[in-house]
């Protein structure tokens, strides 16, 4: 069994547009990210408890439950005080920004986003080389 330092690094993809949804987990895995995507903020929350991914790309705008929601949950649970959060949100309002970053979003990323923004925000949150699987 490889040892958990090893292992690819999981992402959890949350955005109910399908297309988005697809694009940021073929982006990811081609990084060598281990990643699972989900399309309602309910099954996001199961899949969170389940799974314990190392980070969420979090819309704000889901069925069942909303993003920012997801986010105060998360951050609000010793348990997952070290999942990362990125908020992904065509909402580019200041306030919009503040909102999620007072739920404890660790980044806030405007749509349409730039592919190679969201790698370095991601890569910049996982590890501290900028490359999977790389040793602190």
């Amino acid at each position: 069994m490889t040892p958990e330092k090893d292992r690819p690094q999981t992402v959890l993809v949350v955005d109910d547009d399908p297309p988005m949804n697809e694009l940021v987990k073929l982006v990811l895995e081609t990084r060598g990210y281990r990643v699972l995507a989900v399309s309602d903020g309910k099954v996001a929350v199961e899949t969170i408890r389940s799974r314990r991914p190392d980070l969420v790309v979090l819309d704000v705008m889901l069925p069942e439950i909303s993003g920012l929601e997801i986010c105060e949950m998360v951050k609000g649970d010793p348990e997952f005080k070290d999942v990362k959060v990125v908020m992904l949100s065509a909402k580019s309002l200041n306030v919009d920004k503040l909102r999620a970053r007072g739920k404890g979003a660790d980044a806030y990323l405007t749509k349409p986003v730039r592919l190679a923004e969201l790698l370095d925000t991601v890569n910049g949150l996982l590890v501290p080389s900028g490359i999977p699987g790389a040793k602190p």
